[in-house]
């Protein structure tokens, strides 16, 4: 390389310095824009979490967000703040190539709503719980009684292998907590009640009651029986109501 040419090099390599460094000084000066650009990863699944209420959140606890400037963000703490939203898994806050405040937020979804003598809230996929909302409520299951942080784990077994059903998934509508270990299933077609047990042996039990609506019900109709019991080994107990014969 010639001295020109090396002279030339040095210059350009100044210039694009100085201008890359007016750029970084204008962008961590700039003013944060006043909205905040929401990316929902999981829109699919659950609607808790829209535009509205991630700003609503972020106004409430950071009231000057959008008039600090980049250089100021503490973007942990703003990923914090969304973190502890009730229907918020998980939030990460970031700036992009302009400047603008980004988040990706994964909303939580709901597996039951769970409703006790105290409370009723959602249980999610991890079996872990989270507050209901006042502006989406999910189809899901319901569960009722006194549901302990045990009992999670196996409800959520229980409600997977229902949704993986068809009929099971069409025709159950509700879990009840009757005794520490013991569930009865709510139908969503006659007035009968199915008694579970323990969380155990699903597809035994279930595999029973689908024979006896295959070899019965279909015969008697849906208001013969008031309850029917698989927690008995190789057969189904079933109480009539007092019209059937």
């Amino acid at each position: 390389m010639n001295r020109s040419n090396y002279i030339l090099f040095v210059c350009l390599l100044i210039c694009f310095g100085l201008l890359y460094g007016f750029a970084w000084v204008r962008d961590y000066n700039r003013v944060v824009e006043p909205e905040l650009k929401i990316n929902l990863k999981n829109q699919g699944e659950s609607y808790f979490v829209s535009q509205e209420i991630v700003q609503d959140i972020l106004q409430k606890n950071h009231p000057d967000l959008f008039q600090s400037k980049t250089k100021d963000l503490d973007l942990r703490s703003i990923e914090n703040t969304l973190d502890s939203g009730e229907q918020i898994k998980k939030a990460e806050v970031y700036l992009d190539k302009k400047g603008s405040l980004c988040a990706d937020i994964t909303q939580q979804v709901a597996t039951a709503r769970i409703k006790t003598s105290r409370n009723q809230y959602y249980l999610n996929p991890e079996n872990e719980t989270f507050g209901l909302s006042k502006n989406y409520s999910a189809d899901v299951i319901l569960v009722s009684g006194e549901i302990k942080p045990e009992d999670l784990k196996p409800l959520n077994e229980l409600i997977s292998f229902i949704n993986e059903d068809n009929l099971l998934r069409k025709h159950i509508i509700g879990i009840e907590k009757t005794s520490p270990e013991s569930f009865n299933l709510m139908v969503n077609l006659g007035a009968y009640i199915i008694v579970f047990g323990k969380l155990e042996d699903f597809e035994k039990k279930f595999e029973k009651l689908k024979l006896f609506y295959a070899q019965y019900l279909g015969q008697t109709g849906m208001s013969y029986y008031k309850k029917l019991d698989l927690t008995f080994d190789n057969q189904i107990v079933a109480t009539k109501t007092e019209n059937g014969k």
